[in-house]
């Protein structure tokens, strides 16, 4: 976390709502099965999650996971983001910076 203090331009972000960004193998909505009952009385319905879900167990093991392969797949596309995603990321931040300003604007850009 603190490796981004190095640099002369730093700069943090947030992957704005990464969990709900990362789809679940349609094999695998079956084990985020949730029921829900709108009032006494209502029937009961039964729902499948499709994203990955904040706060169960494999929720930052997946969305982790899911960011180390997209630089990895993406690298050749994004060579200054890639490295950062892999080495500068803490959750769903991400903590960065470069020696000067139009290096940062680029590596902001390729981020986004």
């Amino acid at each position: 976390m603190v490796r981004f203090r190095k640099h002369k331009y730093a700069f943090t972000t947030d992957i704005e709502k990464m969990f709900r960004m990362i789809n679940i193998h349609p094999e695998q909505t079956c084990l985020q099965r949730i029921l829900w009952k709108k009032g006494i009385g209502e029937p009961i319905k039964t729902y499948e999650l499709t994203t990955v879900t904040y706060g169960t167990v494999s929720a930052l093991y997946l969305a982790t996971r899911t960011l180390k392969q997209l630089a990895m797949d993406e690298a050749n596309n994004f060579p200054l983001a890639a490295p950062v995603v892999l080495s500068d990321c803490y959750m769903d931040d991400i903590l960065s910076g470069s020696e000067s300003i139009e290096e940062v604007i680029k590596l902001q850009h390729q981020l986004i």
